[in-house]
Formats: C-alpha cells, sequence, structure tokens
C-alpha cells in the first residue's frame, strides 16, 4: 500500500520528524517574520501553505540550499511562488539534486525557471519538481537556490 508522507519546512517529516536543513542556517528564516526577504510576508496568506508556515530567503551571492531526507519511490516539492514586486524578478531559479552522494550514478539532476504570476496573486502549493519511479530505499533532495539576489524563494514542503 502506496503512502503519502510530508516534510513541512518548520515541522520535518509527519513520520519521522527529521527536519530539513537549511543552508546557511541564517540564510533562512520563517517567511512570516523573514525580514530581508524581497517580498512582503503579507502578501502571502499563512492559510494558504501546509501547516501554515513557509521558509523563505532572497537569492544573494552565497548559495542557499535546502537538505530533505526520506525513503519512498517519489517525491515532489512544493514551493509559494509570489507576484514580483518592484524589488523582485520573476523567475524562481532552483537546482534540485537527488542523491548526490551516489556521484555520477545520481538519480536526477535538474534545472528548472519558472515565471511568477503576473494578475498579483501568489501561487500556493506549487509543484516545483516531481519524480517517480525511485528505487524504494533512503533518498536525499538537495534544492539549491541559483537565481539573481533579488530572487525571492518561498518553500512550503515535500510529498514523498
Amino acid at each position: 500500500v502506496s503512502v503519502n508522507r510530508i516534510i513541512d519546512d518548520e515541522d520535518g517529516d509527519s513520520a519521522t520528524g527529521t527536519k530539513p536543513v537549511y543552508t546557511p542556517a541564517d540564510g533562512w528564516a520563517q517567511g512570516a517574520t523573514c525580514r530581508a526577504c524581497a517580498v512582503d510576508a503579507s502578501l502571502i496568506d499563512p492559510s494558504q501553505v501546509y501547516d501554515g508556515t513557509w521558509h523563505a530567503t532572497t537569492g544573494g551571492t552565497a548559495e542557499r540550499t535546502i537538505t530533505v531526507s526520506f525513503t519512498g519511490v517519489s517525491v515532489n516539492v512544493f514551493f509559494v511562488i509570489a507576484r514580483p514586486t518592484p524589488s523582485t524578478v520573476a523567475t524562481t531559479n532552483l537546482t534540485f539534486t537527488l542523491d548526490p552522494d551516489q556521484g555520477a550514478d545520481a538519480e536526477v539532476t535538474t534545472l528548472e525557471q519558472f515565471p511568477s504570476l503576473v494578475d498579483g496573486q501568489p501561487a500556493y502549493s506549487s509543484r516545483m519538481f516531481g519524480v517517480t519511479g525511485l528505487a524504494n530505499r533512503a533518498h536525499t533532495l538537495v534544492i539549491r537556490s541559483a537565481g539573481p539576489t533579488n530572487t525571492l524563494y518561498a518553500f512550503d514542503y515535500v510529498q514523498y
């Protein structure tokens, strides 16, 4: 029987309690209180995100990463795509690397660019990455920001 589990940005894995690792730690903040982010947190409705929380950062010269670990046969990653503002760009650039410890045998590495909304409303539960057909074993997924300094990243949750 297949079961979907969630790794929440704040509360972690619904089965194991393991939390995402944010690097650098001082480069990420709980979205509702992110003072250094390129978008006003009041533009994101907490009732529309999983468990009312999201982690946010604004792209910069230092790489920002989220690392999650899970055991399963599929994985999907969800972000909030916030509306562009005069100080933010209209794309979210992320690199996803699944099982980086496998070196050349890493199962998935991809770079995606997604346009932000132009109608002014955030897009909640935006699936940014997904893969199925994985071996049923432990996996590590590393999500890297790959955008310019004024790109907002608002991570919500991983489903596996």
